[in-house]
């Protein structure tokens, strides 16, 4: 019994590792990057909320950020796998820009030097980009935790 107990805590043990750090950053990505439906309009809402609800209160304002808004917003994940959704980034290989179209919104704030309550921001919506994404590995794999940029993607 005593080993059975032990190979189940040791298989969870091995189950958390191999997940590791990339499941916090994937959900942290969603959560700053990710908000559908959102129109450039809802910027200045939207940027003060999550300031708000990171108890950030009397931090300077972000000068920007980038949501994505469309119903794929929510597949980043393979981004960061080789010849998957992604290709590498040829000035940094920890960078990689996704094969897929994302409709997304780029907010900027207007007051540079802001501190918040007083953000302001100003929004451009996109509906043809790709996205640059730092990934948590430069191995060819791991997941996007931030949106380095965005480029408009020809057909």
């Amino acid at each position: 019994m005593k080993i059975s107990i032990f190979a189940g805590v040791l298989l969870i043990s091995a189950a958390l590792i191999f997940l590791g750090p990339d499941t916090a950053d994937a959900t942290s990505f969603d959560t700053r990057h990710v908000n559908m439906g959102m129109k450039a309009d809802q910027c200045t809402a939207v940027m003060n909320e999550g300031i708000r609800r990171l108890n950030q209160a009397n931090t300077f304002c972000k000068s920007t950020n980038t949501f994505l808004t469309g119903d794929n917003a929510y597949h980043t994940g393979t981004i960061c796998r080789s010849g998957e959704r992604g290709k590498v980034w040829p000035q940094n290989h920890n960078l990689r820009i996704s094969l897929d179209i994302y409709p997304l919104v780029e907010c900027n704030l207007k007051n540079k030097g802001a501190k918040y309550p007083d953000c302001d921001y100003t929004g451009v919506a996109y509906t043809n980009r790709t996205i640059i994404v730092s990934c948590t590995s430069d191995k060819g794999g791991g997941v996007p935790f931030h949106i380095e940029g965005n480029l408009v993607k020809y057909k």
